[in-house]
């Protein structure tokens, strides 16, 4: 009996050894599918906000492109306007340069008040115009002047 009785204890520590091991795995592999699926999570949500930061950079470089364009197109305006009426300085009465001068007082201070914001060669291209513009009002004033 006791050697029966042993054979028993045995069989019951085996039976609740294999049981405790198989829990042991099921509860192991529980444990990593939730590890997978909170650092799937995880990737998901930085994938999400670095798609968000990558939409917004590119947004607001965007709008900075645009405004850098609208302004270089005003001073490409601006700058064919001046060409434009210094080629008319020789023939321009009076009151025509009157009111050139006054447009281009008014032009010059719009475009003038957005200058610092422009690169070293947009800013020398500006001196340069206005140097252009500077000779212009010398010969138109000292030509009416006579």
């Amino acid at each position: 009996m006791k050697m029966s009785y042993k054979v028993y204890t045995l069989s019951l520590g085996l039976a609740l050894s294999s049981f405790v091991f198989s829990c042991e795995q099921r509860t192991q592999n529980e444990t990593s599918a939730e590890v997978n699926e909170v650092e799937d999570d995880v990737e998901d949500a930085a994938d999400e906000v670095g798609d968000d930061v990558e939409d917004a950079t590119n947004e607001a470089a965007d709008e900075t492109s645009d405004a850098a364009h609208e302004v270089g197109d005003e001073r490409n305006d601006f700058t064919s306007w001046v060409k434009d009426k210094s080629n008319k300085a020789e023939t321009i009465t009076k009151e025509e340069w009157a009111e050139t001068k006054a447009e281009y007082k008014k032009r010059e201070a719009k475009l003038d008040a957005k200058s610092n914001t422009w690169d070293d060669k947009a800013k020398a291209e500006w001196k340069e115009m206005k140097a252009d513009w500077n000779r212009t009002e010398n010969k138109v004033q000292s030509r009416l002047k006579d």
